[in-house]
């Protein structure tokens, strides 16, 4: 099997596809991608998927939600929306709303939740080889603390069950 490294995946308006450009056997390459049924109204990450599949020498190490996110963007250009307004839309629709309930979504979308999140710790986190990484790190955070239900008891109940300060508080 060929070594392909994606290093950049972009999108075209005209006609709709996505770009690659990656590095194969010591060489450089660029690839597009139609996507085809492209519409106002069809299921973007329906496309994502079924573009994954057709291309997945090259999209297989590449989460869905970033080809569906691309998709957007041509879709809402096909929409007439101005890019600077479909990316502040794109923003919106693919953002985690820390006070949602998780556990009243269906499967399907747990999992379509959990492939953003999925994403956006992608983009946050920064590998082994980057020059700030460091390895076991420890953060100390200083931040007000609040009482709970949970909180309220015996300072036994509080302590864990396993800890050597109950065993002493025990005896």
């Amino acid at each position: 099997m060929d070594d392909i490294t994606l290093k950049k995946i972009g999108v075209v308006y005209q006609p709709p596809g996505i770009v690659l450009l990656y590095k194969e056997k010591n060489q450089y390459k660029k690839r597009t991608m139609p996507v085809r049924d492209l519409n106002s109204s069809c299921d973007c990450h329906q496309l994502a998927q079924r573009l994954k599949s057709r291309h997945k020498k090259y999209l297989a190490n590449l989460n869905v939600i970033r080809i569906e996110k691309l998709i957007r963007l041509a879709q809402l250009n096909l929409k007439g929306v101005n890019q600077i307004v479909a990316l502040n839309m794109m923003r919106k629709e693919f953002e985690i709303d820390p006070a949602e309930d998780l556990n009243k979504l269906t499967d399907q979308e747990l999992k379509r939740r959990k492939e953003i999140m999925d994403l956006t710790f992608e983009k946050n986190s920064i590998g082994k080889d980057h020059p700030e990484f460091v390895y076991d790190k420890e953060v100390v955070f200083s931040s007000k603390k609040t009482t709970t239900d949970w909180d309220s008891g015996s300072s036994a109940a509080s302590t864990p069950i396993n800890s050597p300060q109950r065993d002493s508080q025990m005896l």
